[in-house]
């Protein structure tokens, strides 16, 4: 019997090959493949296009047939999922309801390295990478749920350059046309800063969008908020603006405002000067953390500092949180289930 990402792991060779691992001819493979992936159908006995035995062979073998879901908060704007892992933990992904699609955000890592003091995922540190098939796993979780996404982005529990090989694994199953066929411009990759790891990225070839996480551009303020950053900020940029020739992806900036802490005019004249003119920002109010020392700021405090950097040429959008009432920190629905399940 299946773990729930059997399925993902036979795939991941392409689809005639998974037929041909269940003993099937190659056409069966496309056939299951369009069932669960493109129609979003989990239940074998509705595929109609298989024989009796296939389907009954198919329930027997992929039980369940996706990732189980363990828990999910939230409402249709807004929906956090905890999902299964291979090893019996449990990952959070996010489907939102966007004006131009649905997006799903998903994690590479199971815990987290870098340690943001605002962030719940890495209070724990790190417990390990997570496979190929666990990352795209969670958008499979979601598309069952609801539909396939039109857009995936990298900004769950984990640091994704830390875990290139299981993100790259990721985007094969993704976008390559083996379980979804998401194209690369419809991803988008978030990072707190690795430049070997950004390098790597514009190698292998993949051109998803990248986001660079600032957070803050004055040094020191940097490393108290990021404890654990390797490398210099003005080398991240760099390497980010490399990358954005690179891959004819336009790389965002990503901003999240603590009230009394970064949102100060200085702040975004630093922040201006750092990642210069025609650059675009997103700004985010903090998610509030169970027992955490930050708030976000209100809303003239967000267009005030939003106002500093257009007036120095910087675009800016303003980002709404998603399912802000529903355990919307990052790691937060994961930290609760890890203490009512002793899964420390």
């Amino acid at each position: 019997m299946g773990d729930g990402l059997e399925l993902l792991r036979l795939v991941r060779e392409g689809r005639p090959a998974m037929a041909e691992r269940l003993g099937q001819p190659a056409y069966r493979g496309s056939q299951i493949a369009q069932w669960v992936f493109e129609k979003g159908i989990s239940d074998p006995e509705a595929m109609s296009n298989l024989p009796k035995s296939l389907r009954a062979a198919l329930a027997e073998r992929f039980r369940p047939l996706g990732p189980r879901i363990l828990e999910r908060v939230g409402d249709v704007a807004a929906e956090k999922l905890l999902v299964q892992v291979a090893d019996g933990d449990a990952v959070e992904c996010v489907a939102m309801e966007r004006p131009w699609g649905l997006s799903v955000c998903v994690s590479s890592q199971l815990g987290c390295p870098v340690g943001c003091r605002f962030c719940a995922s890495g209070r724990h540190g790190l417990k390990r990478n997570l496979a190929g098939e666990e990352i795209a796993g969670q958008v499979l979780a979601a598309a069952l749920e609801r539909r396939v996404p039109q857009h995936v982005v990298f900004m769950g529990m984990g640091e994704p350059l830390l875990n290139l090989e299981g993100v790259l694994d990721a985007l094969c199953l993704l976008c390559d046309g083996k379980a979804y066929s998401i194209p690369e411009r419809s991803i988008t990759l978030s990072t707190v800063g690795w430049v070997k790891g950004i390098e790597r990225l514009a190698a292998s070839g993949r051109r998803v969008r990248l986001a660079v996480s600032v957070h803050a551009a004055d040094p020191a303020l940097r490393a108290t908020l990021i404890p654990r950053q390797p490398d210099p900020l003005p080398a991240v940029v760099a390497a980010a603006k490399r990358y954005e020739e690179a891959s004819g992806r336009r790389v965002t900036y990503e901003y999240t405002l603590l009230a009394g802490v970064n949102d100060g005019t200085g702040h975004g004249t630093q922040l201006a000067e750092l990642i210069g003119r025609g650059a675009h920002v997103n700004l985010i109010g903090v998610n509030p953390v169970e027992g955490g020392a930050y708030a976000a700021p209100h809303a003239q405090g967000t267009a005030r500092f939003g106002e500093v950097l257009e007036g120095r040429g910087v675009n800016v959008t303003v980002r709404r949180s998603a399912g802000g009432d529903a355990d919307a920190a990052c790691g937060q629905l994961r930290a609760r289930w890890v203490q009512r399940n002793n899964m420390g």
